[in-house]
């Protein structure tokens, strides 16, 4: 009489068993919905994307330019970061502006995000991060 395996139910038929194609399908069914599964929870886990909006009354002037930060948590020296604009308006602004980001992360997994403008950007601008652990193979 077949049995399950404790973790995904994949039957594993007994040693009187006919073979049955529709079973090692079935199995197979069953692994590959969960590698799916912790794959999708894997790419999740590496990859955080998080909305700003750098108000026109946010900028401080440092030296010649301007700044303004923001934080991210839950982040690691680990992670590569980078950032796009909303629309073209607002990547427009940021061109204009020549704005550039900084950022660095504290023991803790909160990140310091200063965007630096060589001009004063005139109003709000929408832009995105989005950090992401580099993907090994072994």
């Amino acid at each position: 009489m077949a049995s399950e395996t404790t973790n995904y139910g994949l039957v594993k038929p007994a040693g009187n068993d006919y073979y049955d194609i529709g079973v090692a399908n079935g199995n197979m069914d069953k692994v590959d919905t969960a590698l799916k599964a912790n794959a999708d929870a894997a790419a999740a886990a590496r990859s955080k994307t998080k909305a700003f909006t750098l108000t026109a009354a946010g900028w401080t002037a440092s030296g010649g330019a301007y700044t303004q930060a923001a934080t991210m948590a839950g982040l690691s020296d680990d992670y590569i970061l980078s950032w796009s604009w909303a629309t073209s308006a607002d990547g427009e602004a940021c061109v204009a502006a020549e704005i550039m980001l900084d950022a660095s992360c504290d023991s803790a997994g909160l990140a310091t995000l200063t965007w630096t403008a060589k001009a004063l950007p005139a109003g709000a601008i929408s832009v995105f991060v989005v950090a992401e652990l580099p993907v090994t193979v072994e």
